[in-house]
This record gives C-alpha cells, sequence and structure tokens, in this order.
C-alpha cells in the first residue's frame, strides 16, 4: 500500500509545471514586453517632440517673421523623418522675445498610452519645450 500513496502523490502533482509556465508567461512575460513596446514609442515620441522644438526655436533666432508658417514645415519634417503619423506633433506655443531675448517654443506629441498588436488604447501627451537666445545686436 505504501507504494501506491507514493504513486497517487506524484500523480496529483503531474502538469503541475505546464500550469505555471502558462501562469508565468501570461501574467509576467506579456505584460513586460507589452510594456517595452510602449516605452520604445514614449522615447520615440519625445525625442521627436524634442527635435521640433530645437529646430523651430533655432529657425525663429534666424528669423522670427513668419513663425506659423516655419514652425508648420518644422514639424511635418520632422513626422516625415522620425517615421510618426501626420498630426502626431502640433505646436502649442511660440513666444519671441526681444533681440537678447529668448525665444520659447512648446511642442506637443499625441501617442497612445498603450500599444498592443491588435490596436492601441488610450491616449497620452508629450511636452517639450525648445529655448533659444536671440543675438543682443540687430542686423543693419
Amino acid at each position: 500500500m505504501r507504494r501506491c500513496r507514493c504513486r497517487c502523490r506524484c500523480r496529483s502533482e503531474r502538469g503541475a509545471a505546464a500550469l505555471e509556465a502558462v501562469v508565468v508567461v501570461g501574467l509576467v512575460l506579456v505584460p513586460m514586453v507589452l510594456a517595452l513596446v510602449t516605452a520604445a514609442r514614449w522615447v520615440e515620441h519625445r525625442a521627436a517632440a524634442t527635435a521640433a522644438a530645437d529646430e523651430i526655436a533655432r529657425s525663429l533666432v534666424v528669423d522670427p517673421e513668419g513663425a506659423d508658417a516655419a514652425a508648420a514645415a518644422v514639424v511635418l519634417a520632422v513626422e516625415r523623418g522620425h517615421g510618426l503619423e501626420p498630426g502626431s506633433l502640433w505646436v502649442q506655443s511660440i513666444e519671441v522675445g526681444e533681440p537678447g531675448g529668448d525665444v520659447i517654443v512648446t511642442v506637443v506629441a499625441v501617442l497612445p498610452a498603450l500599444t498592443v498588436p491588435f490596436g492601441s488604447w488610450g491616449a497620452t501627451e508629450i511636452v517639450a519645450v525648445g529655448q533659444e537666445r536671440r543675438p543682443d545686436h540687430s542686423s543693419s
């Protein structure tokens, strides 16, 4: 009889490793992969927004006239360069100070809060600010 008890106990634990593997993959690995994919998109959009804000500020230091047109052209070029969908970036504010002052540009990147293989959920915004100092002298 003793032999039977051992055999029964071994049989009752049969398949436990397969169940543990399913739980680990479903509850640990899948969320980690989704978090990595989402974090990569956040970093990509942050870099694009920062690049656009810095480039717009630089262009407005050189030529402060036509700020809206310059900003739109830069945003479009950065979206194309980073492979983002049109409309992912938009200029929230542009402040052009007097000579010797600062040019401050705020660009917002809109992206899904969570990206999964079959779609995305929610939305979030990332804000980037570009700032450049205008020269003190005026070109006469």
